[in-house]
């Protein structure tokens, strides 16, 4: 989507492009629910 975007560190799976890995430390912040629970929901 964006090609001339530098790509920092290796991307798994599931991964996205913008990350929350660096506010977890730093602000303690998890989020309240996971796309994998929700989707699982819906699945039902």
């Amino acid at each position: 989507m964006f090609p001339d975007v530098e790509v920092r560190g290796a991307l798994g799976d599931h991964d996205t492009l913008p990350s929350i890995a660096k506010a977890q430390p730093i602000l303690g912040f998890e989020p309240p629910h996971t796309w994998r629970a929700e989707a699982a929901k819906t699945a039902m």
